[in-house]
């Protein structure tokens, strides 16, 4: 399923250019969206650190991120201020997180 969402936003995006004569088309990365299971921004930027799906699915609710992070290395630095003595949620994800920052 994957390698037909993306082979569908390649022609697609490749029509749309082709017709309207605009390059670097943003279209949805549905693909990334079914690799990943979610379609969540901030989940998956969470991902892309190494973290699990369950882990990270868990610090998008319970962690309030700034709108503004672009890349995994902002969602890295904003983990390793956060307290995770004090956070409610699964000991196992504290310490999959812990073990990633290195804690």
């Amino acid at each position: 399923m994957v390698k037909f969402f993306s082979a569908y936003n390649d022609i697609l995006r490749y029509l749309i250019e082709k017709k309207n004569g605009e390059e670097n088309i943003s279209l949805e990365p549905y693909h990334i969206y079914f690799e990943f299971g979610s379609c969540n921004r901030h989940t998956l930027q969470i991902m892309a650190l190494g973290v699990s799906r369950f882990t990270a699915i868990y610090l998008s609710k319970v962690l309030k991120f700034d709108a503004n992070n672009l890349d995994t290395e902002d969602y890295y630095k904003e983990l390793k201020n956060v307290n995770f003595d004090r956070l409610e949620i699964p000991e196992l994800c504290k310490q999959e997180v812990l073990s990633l920052l290195g804690n």
